[in-house]
């Protein structure tokens, strides 16, 4: 009868530090190792261990320690997922300062690992219907459109690109064309010289399925030139994604 009353409380034992132990490996940060990295919005990953690298990923994030951009100067603190699928993604991205507030960004998520630094060019941002902007810059391109044409949306960034004291101008453009077609353009205006960085071309069933808007200038590997970084919204609830172009003084090259 002791033997088994020995016998019955070994199991016991046993099983409950089988149930810890499961229950630790089941509490580990769910986090992949991230070294070098900026993280823009909730999927897109920028990594410069050797050269620039772009890819996007949906994963479960908790508690990665970062530097988050805050009120223009980046600040320690954390950024970790919340499944939602209103996005177009699974895990969105929030962030956190060290203390464990949430943190209300001023725009879309930019943050890196500690391991790095970064810098973003300050910009402005402004609304404009003017059209005929459009048109003038078609006509440098050799691009034509057709007469029915509605412009969706036309935002103008200002910004010193070369730092020569002279700002340059980027426009995002989104025009709707024989009320089927849907055009999306990114180009920017230096020295009255447009220059094409993206165009984007689907179909339009009341709404866009792809659009692009120039995001920001970020210099990414910190060697004092700034890449260029447009948005890509690939459908009304999203997700948005980002790509990288370098700026070659007379075009613009894809960053893979």
């Amino acid at each position: 009868m002791v033997k088994n009353k020995k016998l019955i409380l070994f199991l016991v034992i046993l099983f409950a530090v089988l149930y810890l132990i499961i229950n630790a490996i089941i509490s580990l940060p769910k986090n992949k190792k991230y070294e070098r990295t900026i993280f823009l919005g909730s999927s897109t990953r920028v990594n410069v261990s050797n050269d620039i690298k772009v890819y996007n990923e949906d994963v479960e994030l908790t508690k990665l320690d970062v530097k988050i951009l805050f009120k223009d100067e980046f600040i320690d603190g954390y950024i970790s997922t919340a499944q939602e699928e209103t996005s177009g993604i699974v895990n969105t991205c929030y962030a956190y300062n060290d203390g464990g507030d949430y943190l209300i960004l001023d725009s879309v998520l930019i943050a890196h690992t500690p391991d790095i630094s970064i810098k973003v060019k300050d910009k402005n941002t402004n609304e404009s219907e003017n059209i005929e902007e459009v048109y003038r810059f078609a006509n440098s391109q050799n691009i034509s459109f057709s007469q029915d044409l509605i412009l969706d949306y036309m935002e103008i960034s200002n910004l010193d690109v070369d730092n020569d004291g002279k700002d340059e101008y980027i426009y995002s453009v989104g025009l709707v064309e024989d009320a089927e077609e849907y055009v999306s353009l990114v180009f920017m205006k230096k020295d009255d010289k447009y220059i094409l960085i993206d165009r984007e071309d689907s179909e339009y069933q009341g709404m866009p399925n792809h659009s692009l808007r120039f995001f920001n200038l970020i210099d990414f590997d910190n060697d004092g030139n700034y890449e260029f970084v447009v948005s890509k919204l690939m459908s009304e609830y999203g997700p948005d994604y980002y790509q990288l172009y370098k700026f070659n003084s007379n075009s613009f090259v894809s960053i893979e």
